[in-house]
């Protein structure tokens, strides 16, 4: 994912089969969460937690002068500062006391948890609207994730895959960069 930032907003090259996509992505390069290269946003490539950390920190502007994190596996790597920001906000966890996990493809219910959170520390207060969908995997779901999932569905941000009369979440499925960029851009426009 290209995450530096970025000034102007011709969209990537490879960007023709994913049109529903193109107005979040679009969306995030104008607001600078991604940068455009004009080459490539490798839309079905997946996220890892580090880059979907990255772009939750730049999307919402928290505060990179925040005290070092605990995770050993982070310190010495690039996304260190913005990890450090996104867990002093209390958005996101490591796999226990000692490992961020940041090369670790996002799973989607980690993203909807981080979302969720993201969008309770930024004060985005929306009452919860019944779901109007039933998710066919929902028994897939972790039970850590079921609240934001639940209030992320019924706020349209996540929506699920057309499965005859009901829809696939897919929770534990690695999160696509596209997916990535359209969530956020949901929440984003909740503000």
């Amino acid at each position: 994912m290209i995450l530096g930032s970025g000034a102007g907003v011709a969209l990537f090259q490879d960007l023709g089969r994913i049109r529903w996509a193109e107005d979040a992505i679009e969306y995030l390069v104008e607001r600078e969460v991604l940068s455009n290269s004009n080459i490539a946003f490798n839309p079905h490539g997946m996220v890892t937690r580090q880059e979907f950390t990255v772009l939750i920190v730049r999307a919402f502007e928290l505060d990179m002068e925040v005290p070092p994190d605990e995770f050993g596996d982070i310190t010495q790597n690039w996304s260190y500062g913005y990890v450090a920001a996104a867990v002093a906000a209390g958005i996101v966890t490591g796999f226990d006391d000692e490992n961020f996990g940041p090369m670790f493809n996002i799973r989607r219910q980690e993203m909807a948890v981080i979302l969720y959170r993201a969008m309770r520390y930024s004060g985005i207060e929306r009452e919860h609207l019944p779901i109007d969908r039933e998710f066919v995997d929902s028994d897939l779901i972790g039970y850590w994730a079921v609240d934001a999932v639940n209030a992320l569905a019924s706020l349209g941000v996540i929506a699920g895959a057309p499965a005859a009369d009901r829809f696939v979440l897919a929770p534990n499925a690695n999160a696509s960069r596209a997916e990535a960029a359209v969530m956020i851009y949901r929440v984003l426009r909740l503000m």
